[in-house]
């Protein structure tokens, strides 16, 4: 079973690892939906990573590792595009982000939903579709995009540089809200292929 994980040590820098093993990736965490919970397991999650790398050099455990990084802006762009508020949408109209809907609705808004009802401005609603993104508890979502609010418009990214991000469709049906940046449904301006990675078997 593979599990794979990225992080960053800046805005320019991504490592990737990836963990082929006969073993269920699940045991790094009871839950893997939980991995990129990084706000209240991080610790919990990165013992478990050290407990599996402790294994794999003492010979109790097997797996191949693979590891790549990509380095620099130039090397790897994100796929994103824009959303931009010309007004208010309808309630119950929504966005969908590589599957994932967010639904404008009428008082406070849930997971995946953007309150509209308030009279609310550009801005606000901006601000409120990138918070609504950026916040959502579908690992799906903010394990993979991320969103950023100018005025009445909103960047939506996804987090891996590269041009896996332009194979996800994102799409709208609300009044007031304009996608651009798209052909078809899908980015085209993610530049970059995965890292070529170097393989190491420990024991596999």
């Amino acid at each position: 079973m593979a599990a794979s994980f990225f992080w960053e040590n800046n805005m320019a820098n991504r490592i990737f690892l990836i963990i082929d093993t006969p073993t269920p990736a699940a045991s790094l965490n009871q839950d893997t939906d939980r991995w990129l919970d990084q706000a209240t397991r991080q610790k919990e999650f990165l013992n478990k990573l050290v407990d599996r790398f402790a294994g794999l050099s003492g010979g109790c455990d097997s797996a191949r590792v693979e590891a790549g990084a990509v380095a620099g802006s130039a090397d790897a762009v994100k796929a994103s595009c824009t959303a931009t508020f010309t007004a208010a949408p309808a309630a119950a109209e929504t966005i969908t982000i590589a599957g994932t809907v967010i639904t404008f609705v009428d008082g406070a808004a849930a997971n995946n939903q953007v309150q509209r009802d308030d009279t609310p401005s550009n801005a606000t609603l901006a601000t409120r579709l990138a918070s609504a993104v950026n916040n959502s508890t579908t690992a799906a979502l903010s394990g993979l995009w991320e969103a950023s609010a100018s005025a009445g418009a909103v960047t939506i990214a996804f987090k891996i540089p590269g041009i896996v991000g332009n194979m996800f469709d994102i799409t709208e049906a609300a009044a007031g809200l304009a996608l651009t940046g798209l052909s078809g449904n899908k980015a085209t301006n993610g530049v970059g292929n995965f890292p070529s990675l170097t393989s190491f078997n420990c024991g596999y």
